[in-house]
């Protein structure tokens, strides 16, 4: 009984605990941001600073503010995604499929905000995982609702596919422009921050897109169950 209980609510209110986990995010990213001054006192940009150096304690000052919202976020989607598995039916394997990759994808996002980048090794390892599974639930659900298969809206889809397209142009296209600072983030006099780093702008625009697309599956979803229109 109480089991169902707890599943009935997480269907209910998934949708909204998802955007709360988005928006939260969001907010203390942008705080943050603004709060933060660099180790060269410069201010913060996403086209030259890393998601991660938000996080980065004895440097930002509101680090601890933007790791908590980040685990909290991550946790909050993860559970959003997780409503969607427990919603999908027998016959929809698909659905079943996207939302315990986005629920795995949601942990990871939220073991980087346990791990920050002072913690280097655990949090490249969990951030690696992080992307990855963000490209696989953003390509699964691309080709679950482009076939038709998925109560979605066909834009949803192709937003979905632009993540994946995105993460693919993350991994590969800095390696390729800026190799010298690929995995470099100790900058000096030899090797000064540039006014466009690719991986952190790129960085960012993934990170971007995959709230924007959460925000827009969970405000479907919230307005579906209340009786709203598609």
């Amino acid at each position: 009984m109480t089991s169902a209980v707890v599943r009935q609510g997480l269907i209910r209110h998934g949708p909204t605990l998802g955007l709360a986990g988005v928006g939260g995010a969001i907010a203390a990213s942008l705080v943050t941001a603004i709060a933060y001054s660099g180790p060269d006192d410069e201010p913060y940009s996403p086209l030259n600073h890393t998601v991660s150096e938000l996080g980065e304690r004895g440097v930002s000052e509101l680090a601890p503010l933007f790791n908590v919202a980040l685990l909290a976020g991550g946790l909050l989607i993860a559970l959003y995604l997780l409503s969607l598995a427990l919603r999908a039916t027998a016959h929809d394997r698909a659905g079943f499929g996207f939302g315990l990759l986005g629920t795995a994808a949601g942990i990871a996002l939220a073991l980087v905000g346990l791990f920050p980048v002072d913690d280097l090794e655990p949090h490249i390892a969990v951030a690696a995982v992080a992307f990855g599974l963000i490209f696989v639930a953003s390509l699964w659900f691309a080709v679950w609702r482009l076939r038709g298969a998925a109560p979605y809206p066909r834009w949803l889809g192709i937003f979905a596919l632009v993540i994946a397209i995105v993460v693919v142009v993350f991994l590969v296209l800095p390696g390729l422009l800026q190799p010298e600072y690929r995995f470099e983030m100790d900058f000096t006099e030899e090797l000064p921050r540039p006014r466009l780093l690719w991986n952190s702008a790129l960085e960012w625009l993934v990170i971007s897109l995959v709230w924007l697309w959460i925000a827009g599956l969970g405000l479907y979803d919230r307005g579906h169950m209340n009786g709203g229109q598609p």
